[in-house]
């Protein structure tokens, strides 16, 4: 095996690449990225970017320019993946060259599902460094802002553009945002501790119209409200790069289908970061999970397959959020019909551990301000643990 090419230069690319040359590859590797900043890090996008200041501070590079000489690590930026030849093992960039490969590692990631006006023009979306860099200097100049959908990222945007003074306003057209991923009682605080920092949640909202352009836009609502802003943003989910990818073979289901190792069905050609669909056990699905730490997983996971032969096993997925100045962290992921659990702390402290089960299956833990209190039901999650036994390890509780 001479040459890899691995389409995406994030973090689950990059991760791959330094793991390639750890585990003694030492042929060339091919990095190809659409943006042409070096590889950076995507989570600060919705805080520290948008803090005053240049967004585009070296802070936010995942490895100093020398690395990619160090490594021996030929990047191509500027540049996209627009088809794959699996027969002749080639990818064929939007620039018409064509790289060959022995292996390939797509991580592709996912882009941003966008709003229109009425005019036709694009809402501003939070993706990348440019738009994080865009929406840091309106942010400067704007003294309202609508976002459109309340995600965890959306919610970080809401909490950094109030610690500029910026009056917030987020519409979420679910009944209760958060619902699927933290449940009724924790989504219910979480709104109220956005409301207690001065950001306006309509829970229900359904747009009827948007008019305008950035600086001075309306957003019409189906219950006749009309709300101004100079800055709307949506931030109404995303979906994975998958495009260049059609009739290559490569099975693709919400995602390019892998296994924990990266594997997909074709030989050689591994999925990775927020672009693989993998099968999640407590759900009986493929889902793509799009949390940083399975991408860094991920990446190097993949890569000691191809050069060592070594087998991932899934493991519980990590997230965090940064909600003003709340951070929760949370192992596994809620399923429709769980129950909530406080086991540590309360609420009303805004300390806490909760657990996520139904019947005798576990299936997540979120802490906030208890993030020592996760290292045992990280453990009882990847040992498959009961119900029972997870309620039986909150006691005696940690301290804070």
């Amino acid at each position: 095996m001479q040459r890899i090419v691995i389409v995406g230069a994030s973090v689950a690319g990059l991760s791959a690449a330094d793991s390639l040359r750890e585990a003694g590859f030492d042929g060339s590797i091919v990095l190809v990225g659409a943006e042409k900043h070096l590889p950076y890090d995507r989570p600060p996008l919705s805080k520290q970017a948008l803090l005053p200041g240049d967004a585009r501070g070296g802070v936010f590079l995942l490895r100093a320019e020398e690395h990619y000489r160090n490594q021996q690590l030929e990047l191509r930026l500027g540049t996209s993946a627009k088809s794959l030849d699996t027969r002749a093992r080639a990818v064929l960039l939007d620039d018409g060259e064509r790289l060959p490969f022995d292996a390939l590692f797509i991580a592709t990631g996912c882009r941003a599902n966008s709003l229109q006006t009425e005019g036709g023009e694009a809402l501003p979306v939070l993706r990348t460094l440019d738009d994080a860099t865009w929406l840091n200097a309106a942010a400067a100049d704007q003294k309202q802002a609508i976002l459109i959908g309340a995600g965890f990222i959306g919610l970080e945007v809401a909490a950094s553009l109030r610690r500029r003074g910026v009056e917030v306003t987020v519409l979420e057209s679910a009944p209760m945002p958060l619902m699927q991923n933290l449940g009724p009682e924790l989504a219910d605080w979480l709104c109220a501790f956005h409301a207690s920092q001065g950001v306006q949640i309509h829970a229900g909202a359904q747009i009827k119209t948007i008019h305008g352009e950035p600086g001075a836009y309306s957003v019409a609502l189906a219950d006749g409200r009309l709300l101004k802003a100079g800055i709307v943003l949506a931030g109404i989910g995303v979906r994975p790069n998958t495009e260049w990818l059609e009739g290559s073979g490569v099975p693709c289901n919400g995602g390019v289908l892998a296994d924990a190792s990266g594997r997909t069905a074709m030989p050689e050609i591994f999925a990775i970061g927020d672009v693989a669909s993998t099968f999640h056990g407590p759900s009986g699905r493929t889902i793509r999970i799009e949390h940083w730490t399975n991408a860094v997983t991920q990446g190097r996971a993949s890569a000691r397959h191809l050069v060592l032969g070594e087998t991932a096993t899934p493991s519980s997925p990590y997230y965090w959020t940064d909600q003003h100045e709340r951070k929760l962290q949370g192992y596994g992921r809620r399923q429709p019909g769980d129950t909530t659990q406080i086991v540590e702390g309360s609420l009303a402290s805004g300390e806490f551990v909760a657990l996520f089960g139904a019947g005798e299956a576990f299936h997540g833990v979120v802490s906030c301000g208890r993030a020592r209190s996760l290292r045992r039901y990280r453990k009882l999650l990847e040992e498959g643990a009961s119900w029972s036994r997870a309620l039986m390890a909150s006691s005696p509780e940690i301290p804070a």
